[in-house]
């Protein structure tokens, strides 16, 4: 009696459309002839790629958060000096005017006093035609604070009018910057005339 044999049965085409990635991996493993433990070992090495990769644009970013900002186009960076590279630095006060104090103005109209003194020396002249006055200070209030006499006999007159502005000058400043006050008396002018063959104010 002959044995009966059945045809393999044929499911037709298969699909693999409604498998997902993970199952089409693990199917095509096996049809390779790939292992269990070859499968899980593949699939260890694309999780640790994929962790890399994430830690990778992570320092990336770390790292560019930490680059210095640029300023907007235009604007110059301030420059910030380092304590540690410049021991004992001090930011430079700041002043309103021109004086730091009212003590410096003193020293310096002293100062201005003395050279205008130097330049007119002793004032000889012949006649008191060769005597001249010039108005030297001035108060809050207005007007000169005195007069100095001087001869324009000799070639230091320019120098003499250069240095009497320069008193001038400061007593301005220290009027405006200090707020001074003074009487608003009206000094008058001099007359010069010439003495022992020097000029003098009368």
């Amino acid at each position: 009696m002959t044995p009966l044999r059945f045809a393999p049965h044929d499911p037709g085409p298969q699909t693999t459309d409604h498998v997902s990635p993970l199952a089409s991996v693990r199917l095509g493993a096996e049809a390779g002839g790939v292992g269990e433990s070859a499968f899980l070992r593949a699939m260890a090495l694309l999780a640790l790629a994929v962790l890399l990769a994430a830690c990778g644009g992570s320092e990336e970013a770390t790292n560019r958060d930490r680059l210095p900002r640029r300023p907007p186009p235009g604007v110059e960076a301030p420059v910030t000096p380092d304590p540690g590279e410049t021991p004992g630095y001090q930011p430079a006060p700041v002043h309103d005017g021109l004086f730091t104090s009212f003590g410096d103005y003193e020293r310096r109209r002293a100062a201005a006093v003395s050279d205008l003194e130097g330049a007119i020396g002793t004032p000889r002249a012949s006649r008191a035609t060769s005597c001249k006055k010039l108005p030297v200070g001035e108060k809050a209030c207005g007007g000169p604070k005195g007069f100095v006499v001087y001869s324009a006999t000799g070639d230091a007159e320019l120098d003499i009018i250069r240095r009497a502005a320069r008193v001038t000058a400061l007593d301005r400043e220290a009027n405006e910057q200090f707020g001074l006050n003074s009487d608003c008396a009206l000094l008058t002018a001099p007359e010069v005339a010439v003495e022992n063959g020097i000029c003098v104010a009368r």
